[in-house]
């Protein structure tokens, strides 16, 4: 299917290629039917763990080839499950995962769009995290509550006992005072 924007501008879109330090470069290919291949490309002899991408959109993303696969003679630097994006801005895209990245090699991605119901699981789940969030924060705002309660209570118990003592310290003598001197 690819093939079939093979002379066509929209059939190609570089997702990076201004990565020099990194010597890494990350294309697209698309196909007319809304198909995404993506290309990562390392140039360098270092495995890139946890690298991460842009990609076109909310989706999940399956290795199809990867050129440091132990069928190829490789060292097995593969991703071996399906990857899914999270909403992470990265190489001008909204959506990114983190990728494997072989060293001296290419590994190549098929990247599907989330269907209706993943995104609705996806919304639920971050709504579950955020309302775990709050009850964890209410929980440690009420602990704070408390303690600062306790705090107020043992020192209105101090205030009392010197107001009971008139401020002298229990076991302390009765205060001295000065005599003045007649002239």
């Amino acid at each position: 299917e690819l093939h079939e924007l093979d002379y066509d501008p929209d059939g190609f879109e570089w997702i990076n290629n201004f990565s020099a330090n990194e010597t890494v470069v990350i294309f697209c290919r698309k196909s007319s039917e809304g198909g995404h291949l993506i290309a990562a490309v390392n140039f360098t002899p270092v495995v890139r763990k946890n690298y991460k991408i842009g990609v076109p959109y909310a989706g999940k993303c399956r290795e199809i080839f990867n050129s440091d696969s132990l069928q190829f003679d490789g060292e097995g630097n593969v991703n071996p499950d399906i990857i899914r994006s999270v909403e992470s801005e990265c190489d001008g895209r909204d959506n990114s995962v983190r990728i494997t990245l072989p060293p001296m090699g290419i590994a190549v991605f098929r990247c599907t769009p989330y269907t209706e119901n993943e995104l609705i699981e996806i919304e639920n789940a971050r709504k579950e995290k955020e309302a775990r969030q709050k009850r964890e924060e209410a929980r440690k705002l009420i602990e704070e509550a408390k303690r600062l309660e306790r705090e107020a209570e043992d020192i209105e118990k101090k205030k009392r006992m010197v107001r009971k003592t008139g401020g002298a310290k229990s076991g302390s003598k009765k205060p001295v005072t000065a005599k003045r001197k007649m002239p």
